[in-house]
């Protein structure tokens, strides 16, 4: 592709589903695995040839870093710096919300204030999904 074949131009569906793949990755790829999901991330918010991250995209990020951590500490750190970007980016669907409320503590919910089971979140946090896969009433 950045040799000039535009036929093979990734996309979010190529992005999300590789970055999705690494959940199946080993003990020993673990921190391989960690670093390529959020560097894909990075690299599509930041490159001007590629898509933005979609909510999909968002929510398989969220998913490697709640299972390839490599303990609690580390695994709040990345889901709420991720699920922030999620939410600034207006990407915060109902998926991406309850991967992130699954897998941090109540404390860091409620800083975001998803620690109840009647959530009402900022339009703006789902602004860019579809409709089908925004926020109502999550439990």
């Amino acid at each position: 592709y950045r040799e000039g074949n535009k036929d093979m131009e990734p996309d979010n569906f190529a992005f999300t589903n590789a970055i999705d793949a690494m959940n199946a990755s080993d003990k020993n790829g673990r921190r391989a695995a960690l670093k390529f999901a959020i560097s894909s991330l990075e690299e599509m918010k930041r490159s001007k040839d590629l898509e933005d991250p979609n909510f999909m995209t968002y929510v398989a990020v969220l998913r490697i870093c709640s299972k390839l951590s490599s303990g609690p500490a580390e695994r709040i750190r990345l889901l709420d710096g991720v699920f922030r970007q999620c939410c600034a980016a207006g990407m915060a669907g109902k998926f991406a919300i309850d991967v992130f409320r699954r897998n941090v503590p109540i404390d860091v919910q409620k800083k975001y204030s998803v620690h109840s089971s009647h959530v009402e979140v900022p339009e703006s946090w789902y602004a860019n999904v579809n409709a089908r896969d925004r926020p109502i009433n999550l439990k």
